[in-house]
């Protein structure tokens, strides 16, 4: 084997990760492009993003820690600000725009965390519905969506979120709402990116558009809980106050120190009463 084959050799094993970790299936829904991709929902190029929060609370952790990492506190003080003054935006299935000086310029916020399992997939593909509506209304032709009700206290099954979203998008085309593009976008998950494929590929958003929810339920687990949020950072659960300092500690700390474990218990006692 002579030297240029050998380096060709080295340079494709060396690629091999990176290469694995952009898997991408396209197809479409309604004559909206969809495609299915695993990476970063804030590295995408769409003209927006879809970001979830809680109910009268943003989320700065998990997607939009990854916002704001890349430029994007403004829009979620922004948006505490919407919630604040405006109770229609702090009920589950809102969804609004803010703006931002970061990397990605639109972000649509959605409220669909934490509406109760019996709620959630229901919650989710009403706010999807309404986000794609906001999106046209600015005339937003792309979008980025993260695979929503699947995260660390999400209650949905993957074909269930990717029922929720699928849907969403096929209602909304079938009402004569116009967009061009949609990214569902799997944070490095290869089987998760397949149960969304084979969701697609099934045609299971097509069937019984209005249900309330499909089978199965995915229950949450303490322990990857308490990992993702030692990972993704403190602010995620913050109160309104404290949104500020959040978002700065989300931008310049995103590895804290695992006391959060600590909170776990308390977290889960609190959640569950809230239902």
């Amino acid at each position: 084997m002579n030297f240029s084959i050998k380096l060709l050799t080295i340079s494709f094993y060396l690629l091999l990760p990176t290469l694995s970790l952009a898997q991408s299936y396209s197809g479409s829904i309604e004559g909206v492009k969809m495609n299915i991709v695993i990476g970063d929902v804030s590295k995408q190029g769409t003209e927006a993003v879809i970001v979830p929060h809680f109910k009268g609370e943003v989320s700065t952790g998990g997607v939009g820690g990854a916002i704001i990492r890349t430029g994007g506190g403004d829009a979620f003080k922004e948006a505490q600000q919407i919630m604040n003054r405006d109770q229609a935006m702090r009920e589950f299935g809102a969804a609004f725009l803010t703006k931002s000086t970061g990397t990605n310029s639109n972000i649509i916020n959605i409220v669909s965390v934490g509406s109760g399992e019996d709620k959630e997939y229901a919650t989710i593909r009403q706010s999807v519905l309404n986000g794609l509506k906001v999106a046209e209304k600015n005339g937003i032709k792309s979008v980025s969506v993260p695979a929503l009700g699947t995260g660390i206290i999400g209650q949905l099954t993957n074909e269930q979120s990717a029922h929720a979203i699928m849907s969403a998008v096929a209602e909304f085309r079938r009402d004569g709402g116009k967009i061009n593009e949609i990214n569902i976008v799997i944070y490095g998950d290869k089987a998760q990116h397949k149960d969304f494929v084979s969701a697609y590929d099934r045609k299971t958003y097509a069937v019984n558009l209005n249900a309330a929810r499909t089978s199965g339920e995915r229950a949450i687990d303490p322990d990857r809980w308490a990992k993702a949020m030692a990972k993704d950072g403190d602010g995620r659960y913050a109160a309104p106050a404290q949104v500020e300092q959040a978002v700065v500690r989300a931008a310049t700390e995103p590895n804290p120190a695992p006391t959060i474990r600590q909170r776990v218990g308390a977290f889960f006692k609190g959640f569950r009463g809230s239902k």
